[in-house]
This record gives C-alpha cells, structure tokens and sequence, in this order.
C-alpha cells in the first residue's frame, strides 16, 4: 500500500534520543505536525522518540523534560546487572506512555533467534515498554529482552541505523538520522535515501563525559528544526 508520508528515527544513543526530540518539538512549533505521518519507524533510541512524534502532548512533556537539567526523566544504569523492571520503568518514563499510540509505528528489533531483523507493531502481542526495550537493549550494555512468545530480540541498529527500507512505499520520506550506518552502505535502502529528506545534526552532539548531554542536545535539535522549518515544510507539502 502506498503512504504520502514516512517519518524514519534512526538510533543515536541518549543524545542522539534528545536531539530527535528536540527537533519534532521545534517542527510543531513552526506548524509542522509530523504525528499525522502515514508510517512511523523507529530504531533504538529512534523508537522511542517515534513513539513521541505519534503523540503531540507526551512530545512536549519529554523537550520540557529533557531541557531542564533539574527534571530529566528517570534513567536505569545501563548495566547487565540493571532489573528488568528497571529497563521498563526507564521505557515508560522516557515516553509517558504505556499502550501503543496507533497501529502505524513500527519499532525494529534484532531477533537474535531468527538471526534477522523483525519489525513490531501494535498487532504483534508485545506491549509497548517491552518492544522499546528490545529495540534498545545494546549489545554488551543491557541485556537482550525476550518477547512473549520467547524470541530474544536487542537492538536492531547493529543491522542499520534507520531501517529506512521500511518505508520504501511512502512518497516522501523524512528520516532524522544523529548517526551514519556502521555497517556503511546498505543496498536496500539506497533507492529510499535517494528520494529521502535526511536530517543529520547540524551541529556536533555533546557526550556525557562531563555533565548530562541531554538538554544541550535537546536545544540543539529545537534550534535546527525552527531554522529549517521552511525547507520542511516544502518537501513535505511536495
């Protein structure tokens, strides 16, 4: 089925998680509503910040949120050793959500059972703290997570970064991208990135080697948005 319109979050960690929120809080500030896209994809971080694009008030919940120093949202050390409640409590509270916000967000995983990517949707039995945390269980930081019906599935960005293929049916396709593909070039998605908005930051991330990267990244992320919002809102009314 052809779409009009894709929204692609690539993962990119907790700065490249602030920067995607950021940049959506920005966009519907400037008029350009992207949680009426035709088709959401999320990986890793990338998932959760989908899930955000879907759902305008938990949006501007979390850029309140992850831009005020004294009120970031909880974060589970990411650790093997970190309980598994913890990992969804961190899930929930980095969204406000605990349902799925439609059935058009797809969030990809690494099914490490079938040696293949596997892609979730509301349909699938798998509540959504758990299908966010797989997508981002980060090989050798947190733990796989095992579906329901016992598929252990992690992060899907050790396949590619934006899974852009997903959206090979949509006419226009915008995909925030914090971070390149490790693994390079990947042939299925070319002809998609070829036709493809791909927003990168414009500006160096900060790390967290010092203090917590995520309002400096969020502001950043706003601060392109406003700045590019006629470019934006070009392509997509094109």
């Amino acid at each position: 089925m052809t779409t009009s319109t894709a929204l692609v979050c690539g993962g990119g960690g907790l700065p490249g998680l602030a920067w995607k929120i950021g940049y959506l809080h920005g966009a519907a500030e400037s008029g350009l509503h992207l949680d009426d896209s035709d088709l959401t994809v999320g990986t890793s971080a990338g998932a959760v910040a989908a899930v955000l694009s879907r759902t305008p008030t938990a949006l501007a919940g979390a850029y309140a949120r992850y831009t005020d120093p004294q009120n970031l949202p909880f974060e589970a050390s990411p650790s093997s050793s970190t309980p598994a409640g913890d990992r969804l409590r961190t899930m929930i509270e980095r969204t406000g959500l605990h349902v799925w916000p439609d059935e058009n967000l797809l969030v990809t995983v690494n099914s490490e059972t079938r040696a293949d990517r596997r892609v979730l949707t509301s349909h699938d039995g798998v509540d959504l703290a758990t299908a966010l945390s797989a997508s981002c269980a980060v090989p050798w930081i947190w733990p796989s997570v095992t579906l329901p019906d016992g598929d252990i599935c992690s992060d899907a960005g050790v396949l590619s970064a934006t899974h852009v293929d997903l959206a090979e049916d949509a006419r226009r396709v915008l995909v925030l991208r914090p971070v390149p593909n490790l693994q390079g070039d990947i042939p299925e998605e070319r002809s998609v990135l070829a036709r493809a908005l791909v927003i990168d930051p414009a500006e160096s991330l900060p790390d967290a080697d010092h203090e917590d990267p995520r309002p400096a990244a969020a502001l950043t992320g706003h601060r392109q948005a406003v700045d590019q919002a006629e470019h934006l809102r070009r392509y997509l009314n094109s």
